[in-house]
């Protein structure tokens, strides 16, 4: 296809994308362990120059290269203030008060969620089109866009994707992809074979006509990229209410009694929701939890 990319091309593109979104957002709320909406707004072709105007002045860039036919490089752009935010939800923070600067830690939560969802984004084109692409994460880095934009291949026009994300219970950001046109013409051409009843390129798009073959292994298999996720997981033995006078007066042997009474299983949690109950036990003088229920999933929202 060139560089000759029609509108009705993009509009095709705008709607694999979507459905692609669609599947993303699924993992993004896993890992975040809150419900994310992800909404694909829109597609162009531009020049870096002109994209780069369009950007934010702070944002987290991460470098990522996609194989399908032949490697190219991508760049997807995070406000400062989303960054933020999707970092401290990862390291099991409430999101409430995040710092104003993203830190080492924030950065490595960061980029370990992204390569979960290159890994799912891979998937998700295969399980669409039938074709594998394989996205690898290059870099991070909290430069400015522009000069994130500059070091991508500049003889090459690029396809700008627009998406915004937001998070239930905090705000929505736009987040911006910009991708290598040989990749959006890969994913055209596999659009057109997998719609055609014989196998060869039409000339309507319908996304409708694209057939999902999803078993329920392959329903499973679409978690199995988050099975090595780090997760916090805490044992909260109970809690008490104090006045600020009260905790003024602890000292060295004070007692604090707590609301559970001895005996009473302690709560399991994990990213600070409630997952199981259990009794602390000793084992080679380390302290452990023995689980004694687990929480049903409707419990646990």
């Amino acid at each position: 296809m060139g560089t000759n990319v029609t509108s009705k091309d993009l509009k095709m593109i705008q709607q694999v994308n979507g459905e692609i979104a669609k599947k993303i957002t699924k993992v993004f709320s896993t890992l975040l362990g809150k419900p994310v909406q992800m909404l694909f707004k829109e597609i162009r072709i531009d020049t870096l120059d002109n994209i780069s105007a369009q950007l934010p002045q702070e944002a987290l860039g991460f470098k990522y290269i996609v194989d399908h036919d032949a490697k190219a490089a991508g760049m997807r752009m995070f406000p400062k203030k989303l960054a933020l935010l999707l970092a401290e939800l990862l390291l099991g923070q409430d999101g409430k008060n995040p710092p104003a600067e993203l830190s080492e830690q924030h950065i490595e939560a960061l980029s370990h969620a992204f390569k979960k969802l290159l890994e799912a984004e891979g998937t998700a084109y295969a399980q669409l089109l039938s074709k594998k692409f394989v996205f690898e994460l290059q870099e991070v880095k909290t430069i400015t866009p522009s000069a994130l934009l500059k070091e991508m291949d500049t003889k090459e026009q690029k396809v700008l994707g627009v998406t915004t994300i937001g998070v239930e219970g905090f705000f929505e950001e736009t987040a911006y992809d910009v991708a290598p046109l040989t990749f959006v013409n890969a994913v055209l051409e596999m659009a057109a074979l997998k719609i055609s009843p014989q196998g060869g390129k039409v000339e309507g798009w319908n996304l409708g006509e694209l057939k999902k073959e999803k078993t329920a292994s392959a329903a499973l298999n679409d978690i199995s990229f988050l099975l090595d996720t780090p997760l916090h997981l805490t044992v909260e033995i109970g809690r008490a209410k104090l006045s600020l006078r009260d905790v003024l007066e602890l000292g060295i042997g004070s007692i604090v009694e707590l609301e559970k009474l001895a005996g009473e299983p302690v709560d399991i949690k994990v990213n600070n929701k409630l997952l199981a109950k259990g009794e602390v036990v000793v084992i080679d003088e380390n302290f452990g939890v023995r689980i004694m229920n687990i929480i049903s999933p409707h419990e646990r929202v």
